[in-house]
């Protein structure tokens, strides 16, 4: 575990030292460490520095959301709604076609439409060297908080339709 940790941020410090930032010193460390014979024991020894980290990153996120003012929810509402649409169009009719039924396709595609982690790192990332504003970061923030709960909706769904007749739902 030392000597996997000892890697991590001997990677990381290499890609600060050659003017990357510390952050895509940790991807590549990840997608090294990923290659790794022994990847399944060193996760599992690191994961609960992980989780830590991880709950840090997403408190430091919390306190760069700004107020939510009309602007900043309805640019987050569009995109999410272009978000969900774009994958009801992309993945749905793909799935469908191929024979998984109507719910397997549609449970897939609201599952599908979400906003990855790492996208809000490097909206952070532009923010710092003022590619982008500080409203794009927080219409971004609310845009992956309205995406994350679309697998809770669904699975709300899942759950209510259940109780239901079982054959509802099949093509």
């Amino acid at each position: 575990m030392i000597a996997a940790l000892a890697w991590r941020f001997l990677v990381s410090g290499a890609a600060d030292w050659l003017g990357l930032s510390k952050e895509m010193g940790a991807l590549i460390t990840g997608i090294s460490m990923s290659t790794f014979p022994y990847n399944i024991d060193v996760i599992a020894k690191v994961i609960n520095i992980r989780d830590f980290f991880v709950t840090l990153f997403f408190v430091a996120l919390g306190t760069k959301i700004p107020q939510p003012t009309p602007t900043i929810v309805t640019a987050a509402v569009g995109m999410s709604l272009f978000v969900l649409v774009s994958r009801l169009l992309a993945v749905f009719p793909v799935l469908y076609l191929l024979g998984n039924g109507l719910r397997p396709s549609l449970i897939s595609s609201i599952n599908l439409a979400q906003m990855s982690e790492f996208s809000l790192v490097i909206a952070s990332l532009g923010l710092t060297l003022k590619h982008i504003s500080p409203e794009l970061v927080g219409t971004l923030t609310f845009v992956f908080a309205i995406l994350r709960s679309c697998p809770l909706i669904s699975s709300l769904t899942i759950t209510k339709s259940n109780a239901g007749s079982p054959g509802c739902w099949k093509k």
